[in-house]
């Protein structure tokens, strides 16, 4: 809903509609309600995805990081070198974008 009317439109609204300036405050807070409920919503599930992101990405980088040392241990250096690498070059690559990402967003 856009702005509300002047104070003098309302009084007219009452005039042509019983509690006419009254029904378009109610409206007016209603779509408010809604507008900051919606918003909120959407501020949760945006939390709620990047915390999600963040634990599955730990996840994934930790099981890489143990597979390749558990492939060290049982004589495949190499392979087991690259994969521990890999997890930790990509953990810390992920953190260094998502820091980098927010201090872009907050300029």
């Amino acid at each position: 809903m856009g702005p509300l009317p002047p104070p003098e439109q309302l009084a007219k609204y009452n005039e042509i509609i019983p509690n006419g300036a009254e029904r378009i405050m109610r409206i007016a807070e209603n779509e408010q309600q809604h507008s900051n409920t919606t918003e909120a919503k959407m501020l949760n599930a945006t939390i709620w995805t990047t915390r999600l992101g963040q634990i599955f990405g730990l996840v994934i980088g930790l099981t890489v990081i143990t597979l390749g040392s558990i492939c060290i241990m049982i004589g495949h250096d190499l392979s087991g070198t690259a994969m521990s690498g890999l997890g930790v070059t990509g953990l810390v690559s992920i953190f260094v974008i998502g820091r980098k990402r927010r201090e872009k967003d907050e300029e």
